[in-house]
């Protein structure tokens, strides 16, 4: 199966809903999903492979728009993700641009826009 199938199918089962279990589920699911391709961006960056890290790139910013990518209304957590899809979309460009120290410094913006978001949702749960 391709990673494009895989994705659409994982997006799927997310959308789908469900009881608590399930949701708890998807979530570590989606999770997954997206560390992944944060460990795929730094395999690429680390073997200057510039497609993996604008593809990687790419499905990290479309799941960020997903709304189970959303867990909280709050303006601090809308930050926290406008921050991360601007990382992404940076990220892609400079890998696009064949830019590795731009790409490298995104990347690094993009992991602590994650801690800081992963941070500000213990804080409030």
């Amino acid at each position: 199966m391709g990673r494009t199938a895989a994705v659409c199918l994982m997006l799927a089962s997310l959308l789908a809903g469900g009881d608590g279990q399930e949701s708890k589920k998807a979530a570590s699911t989606f999770m997954q999903l997206k560390l992944k391709n944060a460990q795929l961006i730094l395999e690429g960056l680390a073997t200057n492979d510039f497609d993996q890290v604008a593809t990687s790139s790419e499905y990290l910013f479309l799941l960020s728009r997903k709304a189970e990518f959303q867990h909280l209304d709050t303006p601090e957590y809308r930050r926290f993700s406008n921050d991360f899809q601007r990382s992404a979309r940076k990220l892609a460009q400079f890998a696009r641009q064949k830019n590795l120290d731009g790409a490298t410094l995104a990347y690094v913006q993009l992991t602590m826009s994650c801690v800081n978001c992963h941070k500000h949702l213990r804080s409030v749960e």
